[in-house]
């Protein structure tokens, strides 16, 4: 996939939880207004994570299914970066980016000193009278996670599956992992698998007592796990032949 740049910078507008997310790509300017009506320190790290997913996920500025592969994501804070190498200790941030560690964990996150002005593009965006993006408001039950829709219905595709599914075909990144992932999973067929008790027995244990288990025509075994909203892919693995050890 051909590379790609999107800058973000993020200013607090009032003290009532609003901010711009002001945004740039080679070709494209805008300002995503976001208010934050959850209680953290960190509401301006917070909006600025929720402006990316928006323009990466929903609003697809930079092309549809865009992966981590090739991407880089100028941002104004680094504990953004340290989000997606799972090293910061902002804790009531992780769920919130979540999405970022699957299909965009491959990106190129930095935090350049010279980026773009806000300023330029409120002036750019008032010339050509431009309304800008709908209000996006963030509360404790917002859901970040990426959802695809499939023939079960609509799947999040956990971090876990993404790097197993990388270590078994020996895949060069989790860009591609989530690709072959969501491939297997938008083809029609998928069947429940017949599994003994007694295997079933050591899977729920391991999994949820309400997991599904469902095997794919290209041989791939997945287990499901039932969440508000949809499904979540929980691993995935060579269907067993005869031996049904428990897979990881």
């Amino acid at each position: 996939m051909c590379g790609a740049t999107l800058s973000v910078i993020t200013k607090e507008e009032n003290e009532d939880g609003l901010y711009s997310v002001f945004w740039a790509t080679p070709n494209q300017t805008g300002v995503v207004p976001v208010r934050v009506e959850v209680d953290t320190d960190d509401r301006l790290i917070m909006a600025e994570i929720w402006g990316l997913r928006h323009l990466l996920i929903t609003k697809e500025v930079l092309g549809q299914d865009r992966t981590g592969e090739g991407l880089t994501l100028n941002v104004s804070r680094g504990a953004i970066k340290k989000l997606i190498l799972r090293t910061s200790s902002k804790t009531e941030l992780i769920k919130h980016a979540i999405w970022l560690r699957t299909r965009f964990s491959d990106a190129d996150i930095r935090c350049p000193k010279k980026t773009i002005n806000p300023d330029d593009i409120r002036r750019r965006l008032s010339d050509f009278g431009d309304a800008g993006e709908p209000l996006l408001t963030i509360r404790e039950d917002s859901s970040p996670h990426d959802y695809i829709d499939t023939s079960i219905g609509q799947v999040r595709i956990s971090c876990h599956s993404v790097m197993r599914m990388q270590e078994r075909l020996d895949l060069k990144n989790h860009a591609a992992s989530w690709r072959v992932i969501r491939r297997i999973l938008r083809k029609n067929g998928l069947e429940t698998a017949m599994i003994p008790r007694s295997v079933l027995i050591q899977k729920r244990k391991q999994y949820d007592e309400d997991a599904l288990y469902l095997n794919s025509p290209s041989g791939w075994q997945m287990v499901f796990v039932p969440v508000e909203g949809g499904l979540v892919l929980t691993t995935i693995y060579k269907k067993p032949s005869q031996s049904f050890a428990c897979a990881a």
